[in-house]
């Protein structure tokens, strides 16, 4: 079991406290009325929309089938709180966000009466015993917000992944193009991109700050016949990170992804010293530091505890660049 499961309070207790594991007390996964499904980290973005979206790969095969109906996806489940209070809830399918959408009213209420719950709480999806039906979910969660786990980022050189020039054309139009596919995939396998999304999907960056960044990932169609990717920033992005021409963006597995589209991000001044890439990348994708612990699917696993089943926790060309019009590949700086 992780030394950070945290126990949380529920819902309808208006004097809630945050509460801690106590040695010998079963966490929320392991209790008798329940088994756990998957786990949502809210995000400063779902806290500000007020709204809960849930990554499309951690909630499919739980959820009402999607099928080939993504913008016109509704459905019906039911939802209840240990306290036995129940709810029939709409689902929706966010096609830009590539992720199911829990209704906004019954969020919005849920929070409210959970004492007001915060950017990096967890809310877990579980399986009630005995359920009503299918789709029938007890919902809790885990009050991390002010925990030791949400402490600042750690950049660390066996997780770099790779890294952009900030460039003056990049300013202008708030956009950067990942010269190689092969980036794409190596480093961000689970997006689906494009399968299934309509060729865009939204990241999640946290930098040194531990600021939230959503970010738009979206295929571009050069004149080559290679697909090319391209991250479309804000414009509040740009500027409260003072990002100017020359200017590096940094991209890293965090220690402890939050979800499958969680990554850390770092801006390096002016460039710096060069370095070769493989030696940067040559600790990274291994076991432990390196590795973002998924099974492949999405679905990450605990590094001291793996199990037989999956663990559902929030924690988704042969193009040359001369020919695409893109700025031959530079040495990496340090």
């Amino acid at each position: 079991m992780s030394a950070n499961r945290d126990l949380g309070a529920d819902a309808g207790d208006s004097a809630i406290q945050d509460q801690q594991e106590k040695p010998g007390e079963p966490s929320l996964d392991e209790r008798a009325d329940r088994f756990l499904l998957f786990e949502v980290y809210m995000t400063q973005r779902d806290e500000k929309m007020g709204r809960l979206l849930i990554p499309k790969e951690l909630a499919l095969d739980h959820f009402p089938p999607l099928a080939n109906c993504s913008n016109s996806y509704t459905a019906r489940i039911k939802i209840t709180t240990p306290q036995d209070f129940s709810s029939i809830v709409t689902v929706s399918f966010n096609v830009t966000e590539n992720a199911f959408a829990i209704e906004s009213k019954w969020w919005r209420e849920y929070v409210n009466r959970r004492n007001d719950l915060r950017s990096m709480d967890v809310i877990g999806f579980y399986r009630p015993v005995p359920a009503a039906h299918k789709y029938h979910y007890l919902v809790d969660f885990v009050r991390r917000a002010n925990q030791q786990i949400t402490s600042m980022p750690e950049f660390k050189p066996q997780n770099f992944l790779f890294q952009l020039n900030f460039t003056n054309t990049a300013n202008k139009t708030r956009t950067i193009f990942i010269p190689r596919e092969i980036e794409v995939r190596n480093h961000f396998p689970v997006i689906g991109i494009p399968a299934d999304n309509f060729g865009l999907v939204r990241l999640h960056f946290t930098d040194a700050r531990n600021n939230d960044w959503p970010v738009k990932m979206m295929v571009a169609v050069p004149t080559c016949t290679a697909q090319l990717y391209m991250l479309k920033f804000s414009e509040k992005f740009v500027m409260e990170n003072n990002l100017e021409d020359g200017d590096l963006i940094r991209f890293y597995n965090p220690v402890r992804p939050l979800h499958s589209r969680h990554f850390l991000i770092e801006f390096v001044k002016g460039g710096g010293e060069m370095l070769e890439l493989s030696q940067v990348l040559g600790t990274a994708g291994n076991d432990g530091n390196g590795n973002r612990g998924t099974d492949g699917s999405g679905n990450r696993k605990d590094e001291d505890e793996v199990t037989s089943g999956s663990d559902n926790r929030q924690g988704d060309g042969g193009c040359r660049d001369s020919q695409c019009g893109l700025p031959r590949r530079r040495k990496l700086a340090r």
